[in-house]
């Protein structure tokens, strides 16, 4: 479990937003312990930046852990998490999300909570619907 001192406060979220430039809406896991780690989020440059957890009915909710806290990303892992999104903003995977598209942080993950939310919702109808990925 991500202890309480590994993710930022509300402030440092909105700190954040002067970095991130791109959100992947798919929740993913650790591979070392499956727990949730939240929605990845990158730089300009595509460098994985940490993860985002949050929900649209509870601002209070909003949690960021920066990806120098987690260590389980060593430079194989950072460079796998760079190649996922580059690979997906090329293939015009609807799961990137991007804060020129959305103008801030806040509505950028707002869109990327409800994008997964009712991509899940879909996903629980379907037989053969799948659990969230690890990343690594």
């Amino acid at each position: 479990t991500t202890d309480d001192f590994t993710k930022t406060s509300t402030l440092d979220i909105n700190s954040i937003e002067h970095q991130a430039a791109y959100v992947l809406a798919k929740q993913y896991r650790s591979v070392k312990t499956g727990d949730r780690l939240g929605f990845p989020v990158f730089g300009t440059s595509h460098n994985l930046l940490g993860f985002y957890t949050g929900s649209t009915l509870n601002a209070d909710a909003d949690a960021f852990t920066h990806i120098d806290v987690l260590d389980e990303f060593g430079e194989t892992e950072l460079d796998q998490a760079k190649h996922i999104l580059i690979d997906a903003r090329e293939s015009g995977n609807d799961e990137v999300h991007s804060i020129k598209d959305y103008g801030n942080f806040r509505n950028l993950m707002e869109h990327a909570l409800i994008y997964d939310a009712n991509k899940e919702r879909i996903a629980n109808q379907l037989p053969s619907a799948s659990t969230s990925p690890n990343l690594g």
